[in-house]
């Protein structure tokens, strides 16, 4: 994708940071839950975000997530 290049050269100057990204992904686990519809996928990456961010890495490219654990 569009992301792999910078993902590849280590480049995470922010376009869409991480924190900007969790927080949309928290509204959109919230209508699943709203509508009962589980989501563990994205449970999962919720939780990889968010450690990201306890680490600091919240004002980076949310493309840091491929380097994450």
């Amino acid at each position: 994708g569009m992301k792999l290049p910078a993902l590849m050269s280590g480049d995470f100057e922010p376009h869409f940071s991480l924190v900007n990204m969790l927080k949309d992904v928290d509204f959109a686990r919230a209508l699943a839950a709203e509508s009962g519809l589980p989501v563990p996928a994205v449970d999962c990456a919720a939780e990889a975000m968010r450690a990201g961010v306890a680490e600091g890495l919240g004002e980076q490219d949310f493309s840091i997530m491929g380097r994450l654990p």
